[in-house]
């Protein structure tokens, strides 16, 4: 990505010859690493990375090029691990020759050396530095020992980055118009671009459209700076966003399909999600993925573009997960998402992309960790997400006319749960069916229904039950999808059998 649109970025490659017990050479079939710059068009230099002067001059020829336009350079530097990978690690499979090349070749007392010979040091100076030195690190130490532990329920902080101190949104009071989710979205974004100039998008394809249109025109909006194209690069994508809202921009990322989001999940679960936690930094991010699948007359979107992988992220401490049901939702959630001073996956129902629904123009938001009730009833509550919410509605509506009454609740967002609507909802029917399109085994569902068990036990009448699509990847051709997917014929059939029970 740094190659591709010339980033005043320099890489700088630490080659100390072992990873934990693996030299290098077991690693690549590259007699240099610094080889691989050629693959990316990019200047690429190896230096000795015990020679003070050398790492410099080369660092400053590559810092000279970025800032000059010319774009990004590797520098290898090659130098030693002079120690085990970890303190547990005597590192016995290094040969003891090594040990003795490269003591002798240690950088501070070659550059000792080099500045005692150029009279560049005097013992008086050196003396002095390292009697600072010295005393700098005993401070450091002191400081550390007589610094109380934490608390222990100190563990539980910090994991999200608390909003700005805003007043409550105001009602949305502008005209009320029939949108598509997908033009829900679209408008969102044209409202955050326009509202605040820290909003940014990038992604594959966005400067076309993106495969949904839903970028489209952005380009011509807002220019080149704010609507970034990427490479095909899932990886660089979720980096390249993480690091701008490090540094006080609000980007949204659009990763293609929900599917390949796997392709950042280091980025993502190791690094963004954490960030807060390590270090009190804000990171105000949003990633847009296309999620679950598509059932036309002609077949599913199939395996590798139908999958709703929102439960891997809602595992992970420090995401936000969103899964809006409405157009309305789709619109004021987006918004809110973009406002939250923490990374939050929004997951856009493919399903739903044409669906239609009241949407007010103006910019409003739906505060996140609020779920709703879309049909109240009293006899079965469904409780259940995104393109299921209408599945469930669709089933209420079949199972009104036999005289049973289903309450529908909307999660809306999974991170952070609404826990209390869906306990209230259990409470008062006392009959629950946890419906979701993911796969089954360890899907949200199954987090539903332990909380509604763990803390509405003795209002519940029957057995929690769960719909889902089966543990199998998602079928290609109609009659195998439409047999997999959890439809409104499904749902009614479950909440039937729970009724009577």
């Amino acid at each position: 990505m740094a190659a591709a649109r010339r980033l005043p970025v320099v890489f700088v490659l630490e080659n100390n010859q072992w990873a934990l017990s693996t030299p290098v050479h077991k690693h690549t079939a590259l007699r240099h690493l610094v080889d691989r710059a050629r693959g990316y068009g990019i200047p690429g230099v190896r230096v000795d990375g015990n020679d003070v002067v050398a790492v410099y001059r080369a660092a400053q020829e590559a810092v000279e090029r970025a800032r000059n336009g010319e774009g990004p350079t590797l520098i290898e530097a090659v130098t030693m691990r002079m120690a085990g990978h970890s303190v547990t690690d005597p590192a016995h499979y290094v040969p003891s020759e090594m040990w003795d090349e490269w003591a002798v070749r240690d950088p501070i007392e070659r550059f000792r050396h080099a500045l005692r010979q150029q009279g560049m040091l005097s013992e008086e100076d050196e003396a002095r530095l390292e009697a600072e030195i010295e005393a700098e690190i005993e401070d450091a130490v002191a400081f550390a020992l007589a610094s109380p532990l934490p608390r222990p329920e100190q563990t539980l902080e910090g994991v999200f980055a608390l909003s700005d101190d805003r007043p409550a949104p105001p009602t949305p009071t502008g005209t009320e118009r029939q949108l598509t989710y997908r033009a829900a979205i679209r408008e969102a974004l044209f409202e955050a671009m326009r509202a605040d100039e820290r909003v940014v998008v990038l992604g594959e394809d966005v400067e076309y459209g993106g495969v949904y249109g839903i970028t489209k025109g952005m380009l011509e909006a807002f220019g080149p700076r704010r609507v970034v194209d990427t490479p095909i690069a899932e990886t660089a994508i979720v980096g390249a966003a993480t690091g701008a809202a490090l540094f006080g921009m609000r980007p949204v990322a659009e990763i293609q399909f929900a599917d390949f989001i796997a392709s950042a999940m280091d980025e993502l679960v190791n690094m963004t999600a954490k960030y807060h936690y390590r270090t009190e930094w804000p990171v105000p991010l949003v990633i847009r993925a296309p999620s679950g699948a598509i059932i036309d007359p002609h077949g599913s979107t199939g395996p590798f573009h139908s999958q709703s992988p929102e439960a891997w992220f809602a595992h992970t401490p420090g995401l936000k997960v969103v899964v809006p049901a409405t157009p309305y939702d789709a619109k004021g959630l987006l918004l809110a998402a973009i406002e939250d001073p923490n990374p939050v996956l929004f997951f856009e129902q493919k399903a739903l992309y044409h669906r239609q629904g009241s949407v007010p123009a103006g910019y409003y938001t739906v505060p996140l960790g609020q779920a709703t009730l879309r049909r109240e009833g009293e006899d079965v509550s469904i409780v259940a997400y995104g393109a299921m919410v209408v599945e469930a509605l669709a089933a209420a509506e079949m199972l009104a006319g036999e005289g049973i009454d289903v309450e529908v609740v909307d999660v809306r967002t999974l991170v952070p749960l609404d826990e209390e609507t869906v306990l209230n909802s259990a409470r008062k029917t006392g009959k629950v069916l946890v419906v979701h399109e993911a796969n089954r085994t360890a899907g949200f569902g199954a987090e539903l229904a332990a909380r509604i068990v763990e803390r509405a036990f003795e209002w519940l009448d029957a057995p929690v039950v769960r719909l889902t699509s089966p543990d199998t990847p998602t079928p290609s051709v109609r009659p195998l999808a439409t047999f997999w997917y959890p439809n409104a014929r499904r749902i009614a059939a479950a909440a039937r059998e729970l009724a009577a029970y």
